[in-house]
């Protein structure tokens, strides 16, 4: 078994931070809004490394929490904040100058509200592997923490079956892309 990375420990996703910055050519400061954030990193590695400030939503509260706990680690929560919330629907409450989205496909959306697409780092097979892997992963050891919950039945099930219907019928036609968007 492979020694656990965070997004941030591959290679392939510090590039991503990294040039992401660099192609939009953002000055520490820059707020940025992340939407699904998952467990933060993104948002993180770009308070760390760039000092972008900003805010992450994402709808589950198990990622909020790891979030707001990874900027604490990483002594940036008092320049990030994590909201639990559907990110979909999230207005931001002032203007951001980097809003990001990691996988998720209704992105398109955000044409009809003004934006244009600027730049996109789009997921080899690999990625996507390790991207659904760390989704199991965490799926494990919150079953392990929370045996008795109402949902570790459900949990439990998916657990089960997700990571053979992924390699049978999904893996072949799924992937993530990163788009930068920038206000017309």
């Amino acid at each position: 078994m492979r020694p656990e990375k965070r997004w941030s420990d591959r290679p392939e996703d510090r590039r991503f931070a990294w040039f992401t910055i660099r192609a939009l050519r953002l000055a520490p400061g820059t707020r940025a809004l992340d939407l699904a954030s998952g467990s933060g990193e993104l948002l993180c590695t770009w308070a760390r490394n760039h000092g972008v400030t900003g805010t992450g939503v994402d709808i589950s509260t198990v990622f909020t929490e790891k979030a707001r706990s990874r900027a604490s680690e990483l002594g940036v929560a008092d320049r990030v904040s994590f909201v639990h919330g559907d990110a979909s629907g999230f207005v931001a409450d002032e203007p951001v100058g980097l809003a990001a989205c990691v996988g998720a496909t209704w992105i398109e959306r955000f044409g009809d509200l003004g934006y244009d697409v600027v730049e996109m780092v789009l997921a080899d097979q690999d990625s996507w592997d390790r991207y659904r892997a760390a989704q199991w992963l965490n799926l494990r050891r919150w079953l392990d923490a929370h045996p008795d919950d109402g949902m570790a039945a459900e949990v439990r099930a998916e657990l089960t079956t997700g990571p053979a219907r992924y390699a049978r019928y999904q893996r072949e036609y799924l992937g993530w892309g990163v788009f930068a968007l920038m206000a017309r």
